[in-house]
């Protein structure tokens, strides 16, 4: 990693954190597998009155494929230590392919729901997932989180 950034933007292990464009890009994108969970447990809490939010998160089935590569950087980023495995390396490594995969397949699955007629708010997740991919690929910090990975003592 060629650019220097202030210390409290590195972890324990001495790697570069996600700042919270990341964070929020990857729970955007990971929002059609995780939002069933949420609206679960928040309905336990509200005495099963939680049918505005299923209706939130009823997209259709064929939409949580789009969210599979964000859960995957998920879980790769939750294992991101000295001692990782291979494969958790690897899967972070292309962290910002699979996220730009993600927001593609997003866009792909909108445009199918939609069944080809694009309203507004299909259209603002269009532009807002195209945003998503072009961050991706051109931010030099998200670019330098997915290059960093702690190393062994």
């Amino acid at each position: 990693m060629k650019r220097l950034y202030n210390i409290d933007q590195y972890d324990e292990n001495l790697c570069l954190r996600p700042g919270i464009k990341l964070i929020l890009i990857v729970l955007f994108l990971s929002r059609n597998l995780l939002l069933p969970f949420i609206v679960f447990a928040v309905g336990k809490n509200m005495n099963g009155n939680v049918n505005y939010l299923l209706d939130i998160s009823n997209q259709g089935a064929i939409s949580f494929i789009s969210s599979c590569p964000a859960v995957v950087i998920i879980f790769a980023w939750t294992r991101r230590r000295p001692d990782a495995q291979r494969l958790t390396k690897i899967i972070w490594k292309s962290g910002r392919w699979l996220l730009s995969l993600s927001a593609l397949l997003d866009i792909l699955f909108r445009v199918y729901i939609e069944q080809g007629w694009i309203n507004d708010i299909a259209l603002s997740y269009i532009v807002l997932n195209t945003c998503i991919i072009l961050s991706l690929i051109f931010s030099t910090r998200i670019k330098d989180v997915f290059n960093d990975f702690p190393q062994k003592q």
